[in-house]
């Protein structure tokens, strides 16, 4: 690499560099022998007027205008062949502020929060160095603010439109797809979170400067989970809430519930209750009789008498939680090593997934975590054999281990349906002679599951209720879901959902970063009882709503439709400890180079073009016109 003018000059094939001199020298030996060894008869007088001015050219190269035109031809070829590379060679970084919810937590020392910290990080970083600077943020999604290139002060601009989301962190996603960009010679990381020991494929482009003295770890409760049961035969309710503290010591919490009834506007308080949480506990709390008029409840929660050893709930935001009677979608959980969204969950309008891997359900299951299946009407565990000891009606999608109640047979490819049980309304709508699973895994039922579908290698579907609880267990793969073009395999999935998911127990409530739909476009949209009003789009009867609260949608000929938003995440309400990041080795993407970056192979060989054509014209073209004129004119 060479530096010239603030610019680095490199090639892609710099070993085809040596051929350059070695082409100039046989150009020049060409065009030293042209015309030597062709005989000419002359006449002796003009041979001798002539024979000292030859004779002395030949000790002596004089090459002539064309050799010019041929040298820079060749060199052009030859430098676009080795990749001539120009770039500006400042270093190109880019700024990664982390924005997820536990960002807004107080720090330990100073009652800033961790987001103010980062930005301070941020900016502080970005004026010690040289170099061109791009801004992302993490939450929900990495997302670039700004154009590329920036300057440290408009870096430091940049930064201040970031806002802290009511969303996880989506950190490592981030990080990694940011390794793979090779037009990126460093990334700052600015968050909360940090790994344990950095990887050796990482440790030359990524840094993750300290946010202020480094003690960020602090005290949070929060309200957790909550959830409506509606089945009360007055009409009125039962609501049920978690309280989780993230705290090294005892806890005294005043948690309230407020009711909204739609045509008064306004919150009423319902109930206070006063109590004490153990340190990192969970409590589940239930009230019953709840008024039919209300249409949505609020639960907030506050510390009723601040100790010498609890001072600081360092995190408001997850402190209160809504439900909405009219908000409709039902909550369940899915237990897979694959997201929901890439299974084709994310278009069933009617249900909320949340997601957890295999090992992290098993690892709360060991600890009988309360919000892990209490909250959920039932589980999907797809490619996975839970234990037996969850208390949730359970979808098991193509087991790869047996379990108490069934056994897994060998897969087979060659299962065809021998019989079925046309009652069971999982399989209701089904035309079963079609169904013909490429792949299936043939069961084996050893305890209360009975067999609906049987084929020549076993069953395919097993099904019962043990302890109140349905399970149903299908040897074959129905997902990912989608619709239309898997008919059989999409009505085998719904059918499912909603045999599993059939509870007088809602949700209440989407999750923040969900889209709101209506079916008619309102007249007015707002945070009720007197937030800010939404603006829904032009061409669309749907937002993203990115902030919790319970939102009222009025109408001109129908009364107010409310709906519930939350955001809990417990890793991001857990400030007490460090959450280390995991930095996984990225995969380069093929990133488009600026102009600065990319090799100059168009230039040079349009260059190239020009010398030839010039060539032509001057020593082809031109002087076989002259003569033709001069043949002319004798």
């Amino acid at each position: 690499m060479i530096e010239l003018w603030g610019r680095t000059l490199s090639f892609l094939s710099p070993g085809l560099l040596p051929l350059l001199p070695a082409a100039v020298l046989l150009l020049a030996w060409a065009y030293f022998r042209r015309g030597s060894g062709k005989r000419v008869i002359v006449a002796s007088l003009l041979l001798l007027q002539n024979f000292r001015r030859p004779a002395e050219s030949r000790k002596k190269f004089v090459p002539p205008k064309r050799f010019f035109l041929d040298l820079a031809l060749l060199a052009c070829l030859l430098l676009a062949a080795a990749g001539l590379f120009l770039r500006n060679s400042a270093e190109k970084i880019a700024i990664l502020i982390d924005n997820s919810l536990s960002m807004a937590a107080a720090a330990q020392s100073g009652g800033r929060s961790r987001f103010d910290l980062a930005l301070d990080a941020a900016k502080a970083r970005a004026a010690s160095l040289p170099g061109t600077f791009q801004v992302f943020q993490s939450a929900p999604a990495l997302t670039q603010i700004d154009k590329a290139g920036l300057s440290a002060s408009e870096a430091a601009d940049s930064l201040r439109k970031i806002e802290v989301k009511y969303a996880p962190d989506n950190l490592e996603q981030s990080v990694v797809k940011l390794l793979g960009d090779p037009s990126l010679d460093r990334i700052i990381v600015v968050s909360d979170r940090k790994p344990a020991q950095m990887p050796p494929f990482a440790e030359p482009k990524l840094e993750f400067p300290a946010l202020g003295d480094g003690q960020l770890t602090s005290q949070n409760l929060a309200v957790g989970e909550v959830a409506f049961d509606r089945s009360s035969p007055d009409g009125g309710g039962r609501l049920a809430a978690d309280l989780v503290s993230h705290a090294g010591v005892k806890s005294s919490i005043a948690l309230k519930v407020f009711g909204l009834i739609a045509e008064a506007g306004d919150w009423s308080l319902i109930e206070k209750r006063e109590l004490e949480i153990a340190p990192q506990g969970r409590k589940r709390l239930t009230f019953n009789e709840l008024s039919p008029e209300y249409a949505a409840f609020k639960v907030e929660l506050e510390v009723a008498a601040p100790s010498p050893t609890f001072k600081v709930n360092s995190l408001k935001e997850d402190d209160v939680a809504y439900i909405s009677l009219a908000t409709s979608d039902k909550k369940a959980l899915l237990v897979s090593e694959v997201n929901p969204k890439a299974l084709g969950l994310d278009k069933l309008a009617a249900w909320s997934f949340d997601w957890i891997k295999p090992n992290e359900f098993l690892e709360k299951s060991r600890k009988e975590a309360p919000g892990l299946t209490d909250s959920y009407s039932f589980a999907l565990f797809h490619q996975f054999t839970p234990p037996r000891s969850h208390n949730l009606n359970s979808i098991i999608l193509a087991p790869k281990a047996n379990s108490d109640f069934f056994k897994v047979i060998s897969p087979t490819s060659k299962a065809t349906v021998t019989s079925w049980s046309d009652e069971h309304p999982l399989l209701s709508y089904l035309n079963m002679p079609l169904l013909q699973p490429a792949n299936a895994l043939p069961l084996e039922s050893t305890s209360f599951l009975r067999s609906l579908i049987d084929t020549n290698e076993g069953a395919l579907l097993l099904a019962g209720v043990h302890e109140e609880r349905k399970n149903a267990v299908y040897g074959f793969e129905l997902l990912p879901f989608e619709g239309r073009k898997t008919p059989l395999s999409s009505i085998l999935l719904l059918n499912a959902l909603k045999w599993a998911g059939e509870s007088s127990l809602e949700l209440g409530f989407q999750r923040t970063g969900s889209l709101l739909k209506f079916g008619s476009r309102p007249d007015e949209l707002r945070y009720v009882p007197s937030g800010p009003r939404l603006v829904l789009p032009e061409d669309s009867s749907a937002l993203v709503v990115e902030a919790p609260g319970v939102i009222g949608a009025a109408y001109s000929s129908k009364p107010v439709d409310l709906r519930a938003f939350n955001f809990f995440d417990d890793m991001e309400s857990n400030t007490q400890f460090e959450n280390p990041l995991t930095v996984s080795p990225p995969q380069l993407s093929a990133v488009q180079a600026s102009e600065d970056d990319r090799p100059w192979i168009r230039e040079l060989a349009l260059a190239a073009l020009v010398f030839l054509l010039l060539e032509l014209l001057l020593f082809m073209i031109l002087p076989n016109l002259r003569a033709g004129r001069s043949g002319r004119t004798a």
